[in-house]
């Protein structure tokens, strides 16, 4: 009873819950919210003085709260910049410390010119200083961070795992805010999109307005995650955590079944591709692959055949909105935008540039869209030296291999954007990657 007592007062003294309360007072109208951002933003400040690896871990913490904190100030700028002030925050800290090794292996000089030569080539699109500093923001940084936090954490495992599980904590926080706001328990002010209750929430009447249509034709209203992005993707990631933590003993695996609730209340066809990154990584690194005799049959059935939503199955629906407009942009594009792509689609607050034709639901071919083939190609060369890595090392039953490869192969499977650069998410593949890179042979 005694080791209970001190194990619950120990994490009521951590620091990191002060900020969750701090978020949470943020999020719903309990006190002035005036007075909210400064208690938040206090206790960042003081997070950060506390101990210098905070500031690494800083990122981690509260990118996943991004948008649930501006809930009731939208258009407040220091809420908005935390997430990019803490990015720059942890790229300071890195670069500070002594166990930064500048001298840069060859596999992250590729990155390095896969980063310069895409953004130069974004900028050039534009042409625009103003617009510029959206693109510095919006991609150099993420791929700034990555290099930098690849080479930071190669002799430090740890670093990553503590990192990992810090935004683990927050991305369950706000799943849980989720649930609470769909179902009107307690409730966060819709004054923007991403708080909506529900994709496509009508304010006049509140209520969704455009549901999924699922069997027999019922009308479902989709749950929106809170956490950004494409809500099919961020279902994905959300469902992707849960199976890569089913081996975890913490007492948060009670919490697992409430994830992967509000992941299937999405209603997303993207909720299939951490099962299908699992069974790759299953049929790899399993000797017992004829388990999959009976299950991998029906599955392709369901593949094909099964039309759960919108009178689609899969297949379809990858085909219809995916496939079809990828080919056709294809079919119609000419050999400069072949090689240097069109541009970046840029719909930020004060900044907004959109190409002449531009695709939304193309995945990580966003890069091959907007920069070209030469900085795709180079793209597709790190994502595949990475897989590989992953895949042999899993062979060689390293459990948290597995569990990293996981997520970073559902993260370059996501079709409703490029989630290697973008937030939160991107960090989930900066951790992954990282990890697997690093310690893939240990």
């Amino acid at each position: 009873m005694s080791l209970y007592i001190f194990t619950v007062s120990k994490a009521l003294l951590n620091f990191e819950y002060f900020i969750y309360i701090a978020a949470l007072l943020l999020a719903y109208e309990f006190l002035n919210t005036d007075l909210c951002l400064i208690f938040y933003v206090s206790l960042i400040l003081l997070y950060i003085l506390l101990k210098p690896i905070n500031c690494l871990y800083l990122p981690f913490l509260v990118h996943p709260l991004m948008f649930v904190v501006r809930a009731r100030a939208v258009d407040n700028v220091a809420l908005t910049l935390i997430p990019d002030a803490s990015i720059i925050i942890g790229l300071l800290y890195m670069i500070s410390r002594r166990g930064v090794n500048f001298k840069f292996s060859d596999f992250s000089i590729v990155i390095i010119i896969f980063c310069i030569l895409s953004t130069l080539i974004l900028i050039a699109h534009v042409g625009d200083l103003f617009l510029s500093f959206a693109i510095i923001r919006q991609h150099l940084i993420p791929l700034l961070f990555w290099g930098i936090f690849l080479n930071y954490s190669k002799t430090n495992k740890h670093i990553i795992i503590q990192c990992y599980d810090r935004f683990f904590r927050s991305v369950v926080l706000v799943v849980l805010m989720a649930i609470l706001n769909t179902y009107n328990i307690i409730s966060i002010t819709p004054n923007f999109p991403e708080v909506y209750p529900y994709v496509n929430y009508d304010l006049s009447s509140n209520e969704s307005i455009v549901g999924r249509s699922l069997l027999d034709n019922i009308i479902v209203p989709r749950l929106n995650l809170l956490l950004g992005g494409g809500f099919g993707s961020s279902s994905a990631i959300v469902l992707a955590l849960v199976i890569a933590n089913l081996s975890s003993t913490s007492y948060r695996i009670l919490l697992y079944p409430l994830m992967v609730f509000a992941s299937i209340a999405t209603l997303s066809f993207s909720a299939l591709i951490p099962i299908f990154s699992n069974t790759i990584i299953y049929f790899i690194s399993s000797k017992k692959k004829y388990f999959l005799i009976i299950p991998l049959p029906i599955a392709i059935y369901y593949l094909f055949n099964f039309k759960l939503a919108m009178d689609l199955s899969p297949y379809e629906y990858f085909s219809e909105f995916v496939l079809y407009d990828f080919l056709n942009y294809l079919n119609n594009l000419s050999l400069l935008d072949f090689i240097f792509g069109q541009g970046p689609r840029i719909t930020a607050v004060g900044f907004n540039y959109l190409p002449e034709v531009f695709l939304v639901d193309v995945g990580i071919f966003r890069v091959f869209l907007e920069s070209g083939i030469v900085s795709f190609l180079i793209f597709i060369y790190i994502l595949i030296i990475i897989a590989i890595r992953g895949f042999v090392s899993v062979r060689q039953k390293n459990a948290q291999t597995k569990k990293f490869l996981l997520i970073f192969l559902t993260i370059i499977f996501l079709i409703h954007g490029n989630y290697t650069i973008i937030p939160p998410f991107y960090l989930l593949f900066v951790l992954s990657s990282s990890y697997i890179l690093n310690f893939w042979n240990d």
